[in-house]
């Protein structure tokens, strides 16, 4: 509780309000982590993916190579 709060008189509301605030703000906090997270996983993903298809196409290619 902070100095000025012991001063005003705060009503069972107004604390419920101010509650509910900062539990929002938290829980709004979490889902960033959570979002950041699975982009991050997201990313990783589609890079493997990218990846894969390149090798892919790339052995295509060598088996299309007819030798001479």
């Amino acid at each position: 509780m902070r100095y000025y709060e012991l001063f005003e008189e705060l009503t069972p509301a107004e604390r419920a309000r101010r509650d509910a605030e900062k539990r929002r703000k938290a829980t709004e906090k979490r889902n960033r982590a959570r979002k950041k997270k699975t982009d991050a996983a997201f990313r990783y993903q589609d890079t493997i993916r990218t990846a894969n298809d390149a090798i892919q196409s790339a052995d295509n290619a060598m088996a299309a190579i007819k030798p001479s």
